[in-house]
């Protein structure tokens, strides 16, 4: 089975591959060490029936299944480094945020 790496703290040891898996990264593993996610709810009218998975796939959050048809996740796209506007001096054109209250002047008096 095919996982992916996504561990909301990117890169993860794992010791049962003796590897480390960077952030988003696929691996192939057996069935039985990929195991099963949670199921169910820990109560339903009263009866629990909730299974707590098993193997990598228990780890909700850290672990998740690639889908043969699986498209790359936008929000897992790499940073793209981008051009400031050529009109823009980024020293001086720095937006500021409004302030609601004016600020005391400096001084405050003659001498």
């Amino acid at each position: 089975m095919k996982l992916r790496n996504i561990n909301p703290l990117g890169q993860v040891d794992l010791p049962l591959l003796g590897r480390t898996l960077e952030p988003g990264e696929e691996f192939d593993v057996d069935d039985a060490v990929a195991g099963r996610p949670p199921s169910g709810t820990p109560f339903d009218d009263g009866e629990p029936d909730f299974d707590m998975g098993a193997g990598l796939l228990a780890q909700v959050g850290n672990f998740e299944v690639v889908e043969a048809d699986d498209a790359p996740d936008p929000t897992r796209a790499p940073l793209v480094e981008v051009e400031p506007a050529p009109h823009l001096d980024p020293v001086i054109d720095v937006p500021r945020p409004a302030s609601r209250s004016p600020r005391p002047k400096r001084g405050g008096g003659t001498r």
